[in-house]
């Protein structure tokens, strides 16, 4: 094997990352300073928000929840989408010749008509059931 020039997975993390932004590259802290003994430490990065390493007794593990991205020193914001493009025009020049594609949009018209004209009709006497049940008692 070549010898790699990135760091040594023995090295220790003072000399993992150098300082920047005049900042240490970790943070240290203790998940409770009320019973030290039960105490977990843990170790968050400042240069990959989201990773962590924690420790309890010879017990350790790592952990990483970001977005992949290493601090750059401002809130990373994704750029806005672009607007969505509009519908191509159809047109009659769009359409197959002798096709009849215009007798079936009617139908599908008239169809759609009459099934508004049902429900609304239905809706109505939903409305208004004791008149609608007086008037046909009467009739």
């Amino acid at each position: 094997f070549a010898s790699h020039p990135g760091v040594l997975l023995t090295s220790p993390l003072s000399e993992t990352w150098t300082e920047m932004f005049n900042l240490p590259p970790w943070s240290s802290n203790l998940s409770s300073l009320l019973t030290p003994q039960y105490a977990i430490a843990v170790l968050r990065s400042k240069l990959w928000p989201g990773l962590f390493a924690y420790s309890c007794g010879e017990k350790f593990e790592n952990i990483y929840i970001g977005w992949g991205l290493k601090y750059i020193g401002e809130v990373y914001s994704p750029p806005i989408p672009p607007l969505p493009q509009k519908e191509y025009p159809s047109g009659s020049e769009i359409r197959v010749p002798g096709s009849n594609y215009g007798g079936r949009a009617a139908k599908l018209r008239l169809r759609e008509t009459k099934a508004q004209e049902l429900n609304s009709a239905n809706l109505r006497r939903l409305e208004y059931p004791i008149l609608t049940n007086t008037l046909a008692a009467r009739w």
